[in-house]
C-alpha cells in the first residue's frame, strides 16, 4: 500500500509545480522568394543560398558543413538584407531570429534551389545566450 501511495503523491506534487512557459516562438516555412511573417511587422524573405556545404545524407563526412542563406528582412518598414546561418540565432529588434531547418537534406546528386524549404523562427524577448549573433549591417545587393 505504501509503495503505491508514494508514486501517486510524487505525481501530485509534480503536477502542482509551476513550469515557466517558453517565450512565444513563431515558426514558419518559406521558399526562395516567398516572404513570410515571423512576427507582427516583421517579415523574412529568403533570397538565395550562399553556401550549402552540409554533408550529403548518403555520404560519410568528417565535418557536418554549414548552410548560409541570404534573406531580406522587413522590420516595421525598415528593410535590410542579411546572412542567416543554419542554427545560429541573430538578434532582430527585441528578439531572436533563427534559421532552424533546411529541407530537403543535401544529396550527393545535387539539388534544385527551388525545392529548398526553410524553417525560420522568431522568439520575441529571447536575447539571452552566448551564441546569439547581432544583426549584421545591411549587405549591398
Amino acid at each position: 500500500m505504501i509503495k503505491q501511495t508514494i508514486p501517486l503523491a510524487l505525481a501530485a506534487i509534480l503536477a502542482a509545480v509551476p513550469v515557466a512557459a517558453p517565450a512565444h516562438v513563431i515558426e514558419t516555412n518559406a521558399r526562395i522568394g516567398q516572404a513570410v511573417q515571423v512576427s507582427p511587422g516583421i517579415t523574412v524573405e529568403p533570397l538565395r543560398v550562399i553556401e550549402d556545404s552540409r554533408c550529403p545524407q548518403d555520404v560519410s563526412c568528417v565535418w557536418a558543413g554549414r548552410f548560409v542563406l541570404s534573406a531580406r528582412i522587413r522590420d516595421h518598414g525598415r528593410m535590410q538584407t542579411v546572412k542567416l546561418t543554419l542554427g545560429q540565432p541573430t538578434i532582430l529588434g527585441r528578439g531572436r531570429l533563427t534559421l532552424d531547418q533546411v529541407a530537403p537534406e543535401r544529396s550527393a546528386k545535387g539539388l534544385n534551389t527551388r525545392r529548398y524549404r526553410f524553417g525560420i523562427s522568431y522568439a520575441p524577448g529571447a536575447l539571452r545566450g552566448s551564441n546569439v549573433q547581432p544583426m549584421l549591417e545591411p549587405q549591398k545587393q
